[in-house]
């Protein structure tokens, strides 16, 4: 067990980690990481970036640790950004959930992207991702794992994407996820929340006080709607990441931006915070009965209501 102090859960609960060993006479022989490509039973696996490289670390503030492989020798050139965009999420989540602090690791190596978190043996996985925010399952000092919620977050910065720019948004939109990681019920595919949700609030939190951005993400709803993407109703778990998967995040992001136009900005945060506590239920989400009263409570309206005010701004271009 490895606790930082940007971790958080109740008692001793730390990230989990595991590993296989080996014995003779009573002496450990060999110690083994457990991989997603070397599994063990289901445990978590091991695979932070401290296992497999030496890495350069720089504190920034109170809150935010940057850490980087030789890939990133330039480190130092991201703390400003870290710090100023996790000021305005924080602000912008309020006193709600969250953990103390934030590390992100950051590389333009290829190999490092893909092996850190075992990132590469998800089926999503895409090498031109810009960043990745990973939550971490917590356990005990009596080895039994925490399901109450995630006790850490990392993020990773695919520097490689950003050759020549400010990977600021990217910042942004994987500390979003950071900073409400634990407040977000623990669960995968439809039995986790919903992934429209937690990638469009991240995505909508992209526009916020930067009105290119926010341009940007209005045109490619558009084209996506242009393009027949649209079928009145945000996608699955299990659909988000497929070949829609650009027009899902804009899609996402336009439930937020509503509900902000609508009641403003503190109701288009509070209505993210009620959805990922709840799992996803397929593209039906907005149809079920928790949402209509998560509509009524946030929004002043029924989930029908709200659900046609959206699909008629997405077809209008957000």
């Amino acid at each position: 067990m490895l606790k930082l102090t940007a971790d958080a859960g109740p008692g001793d609960i730390a990230p989990a980690e595991s590993f296989v060993y080996r014995m003779k006479d009573d002496l450990v022989t060999d110690i083994t990481r457990v991989t997603l490509e070397n599994p063990s039973g289901g445990a978590p696996p091991a695979e932070a970036p401290w296992h497999t490289d030496a890495l350069k670390v720089v504190q920034v503030g109170e809150k935010v640790w940057l850490a980087g492989d030789r890939s990133a020798g330039d480190l130092g050139r991201y703390a400003a950004a870290a710090e100023r965009e996790l000021r305005l999420l924080e602000e912008l989540w309020g006193e709600r959930l969250t953990y103390p602090g934030h590390v992100l690791f950051f590389t333009r190596d290829a190999a490092n992207y893909r092996q850190w978190f075992g990132l590469g043996a998800a089926d999503t996985f895409d090498p031109d991702i810009p960043g990745v925010q990973v939550p971490l399952q917590g356990v005990g000092k009596n080895g039994r794992l925490y399901q109450g919620e995630y006790a850490a977050s990392r993020i990773v910065v695919n520097l490689r994407n950003h050759q020549g720019t400010d990977p600021a948004s990217t910042i942004r939109h994987e500390l979003a996820h950071a900073v409400t990681a634990r407040a977000t019920m623990t669960g995968l595919g439809e039995l986790g929340p919903p992934t429209w949700a937690i990638e469009g609030f991240a995505r909508y939190t992209e526009t916020i006080g930067r009105p290119a951005r926010a341009a940007q993400v209005r045109a490619g709803l558009a084209a996506g709607v242009r393009a027949g993407r649209f079928r009145g109703a945000p996608p699955s778990n299990k659909d988000f990441y497929g070949r829609d998967a650009a027009f899902n995040y804009d899609l996402g992001s336009s439930v937020f931006s509503l509900a902000e136009r609508l009641k403003g900005r503190e109701a288009a945060v509070e209505l993210y915070a009620r959805v990922i506590e709840r799992p996803s239920t397929g593209a039906s989400f907005f149809e079920s009965p928790i949402f209509d009263r998560m509509a009524e409570d946030v929004l002043g309206l029924s989930a029908s209501a709200f659900r046609d005010r959206w699909a008629a701004s997405v077809r209008n271009g957000g």
